[in-house]
């Protein structure tokens, strides 16, 4: 059950946005007073593909996913979503739908920024509307990346690509609690829960990393990236 909180300052949060270090101290008071906050829990819907798009998000804590609703109630899960990162969509400026889901993996809070008021930010801002424009250009090349991936290689190297992006930048470590279930996991490469978990044992039959329970390690990531890369 989604739970109103009460928000701290912008200045004093150590997850706040980008667009605080970008606009004058007028608008941060504006933008300080304007924005709500709310915390998920792990499973909810924060925010669905097809509904107005009123606000944009930003993730204070915990660990978000964003995910596209497919036929026959398919997701394939575009990535994840980690503190001070902020969500609004391809829809923010064309029709003001939402065009995937956003939903909490883990405990999550996040900031709700009236949509009317980013567009004025971002308008008025030419130093805020250049970052907005690099960070939306960067993740439809991720985006890119991913369609390669999915389309050209074969079940163990979307396994593998899967394994090095939640290792090298969602958890930062060889060692991690995976707290993506294995359904997501199978979202997130674009398969089966069952051929995701056989290729997982093939992988750690092969010693290339170590599952046990949810903590996975990548034992050697050489081995795991020429995997990838053969596809």
């Amino acid at each position: 059950m989604a739970i109103h909180t009460n928000s701290e300052r912008c200045e004093n949060c150590r997850s706040r946005s980008f667009i605080f270090d970008l606009i004058s101290e007028q608008d941060r008071e504006i933008l300080d007073k304007a924005k709500q906050e709310v915390s998920f829990n792990a499973g909810e819907i924060i925010f669905k593909q097809g509904a107005m798009l009123t606000h944009v998000v930003c993730v204070t804590s915990g660990l978000a996913k964003i995910y596209f609703e497919g036929l026959d109630k398919k997701n394939l899960l575009l990535r994840l979503v980690k503190p001070s990162e902020l969500v609004g969509g391809p829809g923010m400026f064309v029709d003001q739908r939402h065009h995937y889901s956003l939903g909490a993996v883990e405990d999550t809070r996040v900031c709700f920024i009236d949509i009317g008021l980013y567009r004025e930010l971002v308008f008025r801002n030419k130093p805020l509307a250049h970052e907005v424009m690099a960070r939306e250009s960067y993740h439809r090349i991720e985006m890119y990346e991913k369609l390669v991936n999915l389309t050209q290689k074969q079940m163990p190297g979307r396994v593998a690509e899967a394994l090095i992006y939640l290792s090298t930048q969602i958890y930062e470590s060889a060692k991690f609690q995976c707290t993506i279930s294995r359904q997501e996991l199978a979202d997130l490469t674009a398969m089966s829960k069952e051929s995701t978990i056989r290729i997982l044992k093939d992988l750690k039959e092969s010693g290339l990393v170590t599952i046990e329970g949810n903590i996975v390690e990548i034992v050697d990531m050489k081995g795991l990236e020429d995997i990838s890369q053969r596809g």
